[in-house]
């Protein structure tokens, strides 16, 4: 089923709200701004998750969702640099002559951060 004009336009809120916190993180050097800028979808997926039922939310419970997504894009960042640094250290920037092991990776990195979200929800709220 399509999501409704609502919910597109609440993801699209949230979408503004993550782009506005990464990019203020300019200031960020090497690989953490290379994962702030090129991983910016990976990281508003992981606030997806955890702002699991924003499209289903009263106006009231989305407004208060939505002053959380500041903390939770910076701790999503945060825990994605750090889980990259211990799966593989030193690997970022990937190449393209990569993109099946950068899949895999991509996935990896997915399951770990889904396993640590209930740690981030607990913090989070």
């Amino acid at each position: 089923m399509l999501p409704s004009r609502f919910e597109l336009w609440r993801a699209v809120e949230i979408m503004r709200a993550v782009g506005d916190v990464l990019r203020e993180q300019a200031n960020l050097e090497g690989k953490d701004r290379l994962i702030a800028v090129h991983g910016n979808r990976f990281i508003l997926h992981l606030v997806f998750r955890v702002l699991n039922k924003f499209d289903s939310a009263s106006q009231d419970e989305f407004e208060q969702m939505k002053k959380r997504i500041h903390r939770i894009a910076l701790e999503m960042l945060a825990s994605t640099t750090a889980e990259k640094e211990k799966q593989a250290k030193g690997s970022y920037p990937l190449t393209c002559s990569r993109i099946p092991a950068n899949a895999r990776h991509l996935r990896r990195l997915s399951f770990r951060q889904n396993r640590n979200q209930s740690e981030c929800l607990d913090i989070m709220n």
